[in-house]
């Protein structure tokens, strides 16, 4: 009962606090201002939601850090002319994590821009570490988008779900992704050229812009659903080394 009267009394000041700021115009104190308020009256932190971006606009070199530190969990990664680029070719795996930069939740955006020559650019999601299950949108070539699951960075993946088609890519588009839910429930949407570097929901990108171009929604993965990890990424395969670059990559939880 005291500690209820306690928490009653500090939730009533930092209400005060809040009304006072806005009466006065000016900023609340932090902890007022970061507090928020369930129905059974205890206070928690505000959100912990993180974003962040590399544009590979750095020297060149033989090296995939710039803005961000990353972690080459699979083949090589190179910077060249502000891009990063798959140095691995023979249709060896190339598998660049953040990995200094974990999501704070499972659910998730990416978007980042593509130039495939002749290869087919990944999108990672849900990793945690080389040996650990995740999954990955690939381009497929043509008009193709498929979603895999992998056991991990040296194995095969296994598709998931039909391919997604829309119209044909071209160099310098813009491809944004969410993905949401678990299990049966997993639902992952992708964007061609979405105008806004982080989408609304994970439902809309742009205002207005509440239909993707391609969607897996409620699709089950089978026994092998992947619910968990904290890290993104890039990466691809391609007959010829470079023959993928990416540039200005944003990633971060779902707003």
């Amino acid at each position: 009962m005291k500690l209820i009267k306690i928490l009653t009394a500090f939730i009533a000041l930092a209400s005060l606090q809040i009304a006072a700021a806005q009466w006065l115009n000016v900023p609340p104190p932090a902890e007022a201002k970061n507090l928020m308020i369930f129905t059974a009256g205890v206070p928690v932190v505000g959100s912990s939601k993180v974003s962040f971006t590399e544009d590979w606009n750095c020297s060149d070199a033989d090296s995939p850090d710039c803005d961000l530190n990353w972690t080459e969990d699979a083949g090589d990664q190179d910077i060249s002319g502000s891009k990063i680029y798959m140095a691995s070719g023979s249709y060896a795996t190339n598998l660049l994590i953040a990995g200094a930069n974990p999501l704070s939740t499972a659910n998730g955006y990416i978007k980042v821009q593509i130039y495939p020559a002749d290869g087919y650019p990944n999108f990672i999601f849900r990793y945690t570490n080389s040996a650990s299950h995740y999954y990955k949108i690939e381009y497929a070539g043509g008009t193709g988008w498929d979603w895999s699951h992998c056991a991990n960075s040296s194995t095969s993946c296994d598709q998931i779900g039909t391919t997604q088609s829309w119209a044909g890519i071209e160099a310098g588009d813009y491809i944004g992704i969410t993905w949401t839910g678990t299990g049966a429930n997993t639902d992952i949407r992708t964007w061609r050229n979405p105008t806004a570097n982080a989408p609304i929901s994970a439902t809309e990108w742009d205002s207005g812009d509440s239909t993707p171009d391609a969607a897996w929604t409620a699709t089950d993965p089978g026994a092998n659903a992947v619910d968990t990890g904290a890290y993104v990424g890039i990466g691809g395969v391609s007959s010829v080394a470079s023959n993928i670059s990416l540039d200005n990559f944003y990633a971060g939880d779902i707003p």
